[in-house]
Parts: structure tokens; sequence; C-alpha cells
């Protein structure tokens, strides 16, 4: 069988090589991988999202919702070293979520904790020792580039996550004066940053959810999207684009139509909050390999 190198796109399915290390026989092959090959003794999977998950990711959006795309991940074989973690059980998991101050409102972690956890560890009262272990660090006004000091990385390096989530945007491109360039060198700093002090870990970027500016929808929203979307195609990294999923240019009026979007027009009610991490926990499910 020949080694997969590339990404294989079949129609509109999305498709990647997933590396897990798991036993050679049929039944530990999970069900949603196209083929199998060996790079280095390690089955290579050919991961692909078939059409009844982007059916069912579709759903997970209210209905009320224009735009909406499916909820999933692009790139979910970069998570591989997470999902073989989980899939072994046999360690402790760790997901450590970073991010601004829609995270540090604890509605929004928490539920992606609650989504995950009744997943895998249902009857898992939460304590340090736990087999799935979930928390958050993050702070009002927080850029991502904040997270760049010597103790703050030392922190993280002491949390040993499996996986790590990093939900900025919000603030890096709430002004006119936002530049691309900029923001992409600040990302790739602190991505190397916790790269040294997390070489194990396996890292999710998501963007920004929208916000006004001036009264009106901030134009700097899109681009700071897509200055996070190509700093993850560049490195290969997990993705998750709420922005486009929520409906891209129609996403605040769908927040504000359903009652999620805060006066300010940046924050989110608890609602909007839980809709989110709710989201964000399904598409992380959507994207294990199942066996």
């Amino acid at each position: 069988m020949k080694n997969i190198l590339y990404i294989v796109l079949l129609g509109s399915i999305l498709c990647g090589n997933l590396v897990v290390k798991a036993q050679t026989t049929t039944e530990n092959t999970p069900t949603n991988v196209q083929d199998t090959s060996y790079i280095h003794g390690r089955p290579v999977y050919t991961f692909c999202y078939t059409p009844e998950d982007s059916a069912k990711a579709l759903k997970q959006l209210p209905s009320t919702f224009v735009n909406a795309k499916p909820n999933l991940i692009e790139r979910a074989e970069a998570l591989a070293p997470f999902f073989h973690k989980l899939l072994m059980g046999e360690q402790q998991v760790k997901v450590l979520h970073l991010g601004d101050s829609h995270i540090a409102g604890r509605d929004y972690p928490n539920s992606v904790k609650a989504v995950l956890k009744q997943e895998w560890e249902p009857e898992q009262k939460d304590s340090a020792d736990a087999r799935f272990y979930f928390e958050y660090m993050a702070k009002n006004g927080a850029r991502m580039k904040g997270y760049l000091t010597p103790e703050r990385l030392k922190i993280i390096e002491q949390k040993q996550p499996d996986l790590v989530i990093l939900s900025f945007g919000t603030n890096e491109c709430h002004g006119m004066d936002y530049k691309e360039d900029v923001h992409y060198k600040q990302i790739e700093q602190t991505f190397d940053s916790l790269l040294t002090v997390c070489p194990d870990a396996a890292f999710l970027f998501t963007t920004p959810q929208g916000a006004y500016l001036n009264g009106k929808p901030n134009p700097m929203t899109e681009k700071c999207v897509a200055t996070l979307k190509k700093f993850a195609a560049d490195r290969n990294v997990a993705f998750w684009n709420i922005y486009e999923i929520a409906g891209e240019n129609k996403a605040l009026q769908n927040y504000i139509s359903a009652g999620m979007l805060k006066k300010d027009r940046v924050h989110y009610t608890p609602s909007g909050y839980k809709l989110q991490g709710k989201l964000l926990g399904e598409a992380i499910l959507t994207a294990i390999p199942k066996k």
C-alpha cells in the first residue's frame, strides 16, 4: 500500500492525513477513514468527513441562522496526537483553552467542556486526576501576543496539555488600523513559543465570532479571520471558523435576531456563548476517528 503524503479531496468531502498509533487489525481502523498506509511504522489514515457528517454538522446550527455552514473543523487530521491519546484511553487527557474576554466569561469554555465531558467521562467528577481534564486561561482585552511572557509560558508548560485551543482575534482587529502582516507575525511568534513549551500537544485555532465597530459590523473581522486561516493552512494546524459557520457576513445579524448579542455589540449573551461552546465541542467530537 502506497504512503499517503498529500491531502486527498473526494468531491466536496474534506479529507486529510491522520496519523494515529493503533493496532494493525481491521477492527481498530476508524470507520471514517478512507485508506491506511504506514510511515515510520505508524498508520496514516486518509481522514474524510462523510456526507452524513456534513449534513449532521449543518443541523447543529439554529434553523433561523441565514447562510450557515456545516460545523466542521478544517484539517482535523492535525489533531492526531490528541486523538491518539484519547482513543488509547490509558492516560489522562488534558485540554487547555486560551482566550480573551469571550473565554474569560466562562460560559463559552464551560459549554465546550460539558459537551466533551458528557461524551468521554459523564460519570467522572471534576478533579486534577480525572481521565479527562479541561481548563481555560483567559483575560478581558487579551491578545494572543500577551501569552509570550515567560511567566505565562511557564504556567502553560507546567499544565502539559494534550490539546491547546486558541480563541483570539476580537481585540487584535478592533480598530481600523488592523494590519494583516503584523497580526500574522504575532500569531507566528506566539505559536512557535507555545510549540517550544508544548512540543507534544495538538493545536486548534478558532476565529473571532464577529463584533461591531463604530456602530457598524467591524470590516476588519473578515481580514482577521483570513489571516488566522492563512496561518493555520501554512502551518498545517486545525482550524475552526465559527465566523463562517455562523453565517459569515450574516453572522452578527443571526446572533442579534436570536437575542444572543449584547447591547455593546461586541460581547455575547450567556446563550450566545453557550451555543458557540456547544458547537466547538460538537465539532471536535465529529472530527474524532470512529472505531
